[in-house]
This record gives structure tokens, C-alpha cells and sequence, in this order.
């Protein structure tokens, strides 16, 4: 599954300019691919896998993750060598 369900949004000019709530309202549900394996303790690895035109500017290419999920208790190591097989098989800069 994607490591976040849409690529990050432009920084605000002037920060303090805008009061927390909005802040926090650009985050929302971004983390709703990773909190699920955070919570139940599986084990998770992002990889890179190319890039994602930006939501403000889609000439602005941004990199973008592919998190695999392993068994719990069991699956750090798997997930570590389909990481480095990917890493070994494929140049993510390039696709």
C-alpha cells in the first residue's frame, strides 16, 4: 500500500500567520496507512519507489513509498530482504 495517500502539501508562507487547528487539519489522515501497524506492533518498511507530481505544482515531482507489512512477531526480516531485493533490482530515481 502507499506509505501516504497523497503527496505533501506546500509549506505555508508565515507560518504564525495560520492558528494551529488549520495547521493540524493539512495532516489529517495522512498517517492512516502507517498508525495501523504502529498500533497492532507488525512490522512495516517503506520503500522508495519513483516519484508523484506535487499537489500544489505538478511539474515539482516529489518521492513517494511503497510500505510493506510483515507478520507480527515473524516478518522483520522478510520485510528487510523484499526491501533490498527492490533496492538491488530497480533504481527508484529513475522510474
Amino acid at each position: 500500500m502507499p506509505t501516504l495517500p497523497s503527496p505533501p502539501c506546500k509549506l505555508f508562507d508565515g507560518p504564525s500567520a495560520h492558528g494551529p487547528l488549520e495547521r493540524l487539519s493539512r495532516n489529517v489522515g495522512l498517517v492512516g496507512n502507517t498508525s495501523p501497524f504502529n498500533s497492532t506492533g507488525h512490522p512495516a518498511l517503506t520503500i522508495p519507489v519513483g516519484f508523484v507530481p506535487a499537489q500544489d505544482d505538478e511539474k515539482i515531482k516529489l518521492p513517494t513509498g511503497l510500505q510493506l507489512a510483515g507478520k507480527k512477531f515473524t516478518g522483520d526480516i522478510e520485510c528487510l530482504k523484499v526491501g533490498a531485493a527492490w533496492e538491488k533490482a530497480y533504481d527508484w530515481k529513475s522510474l
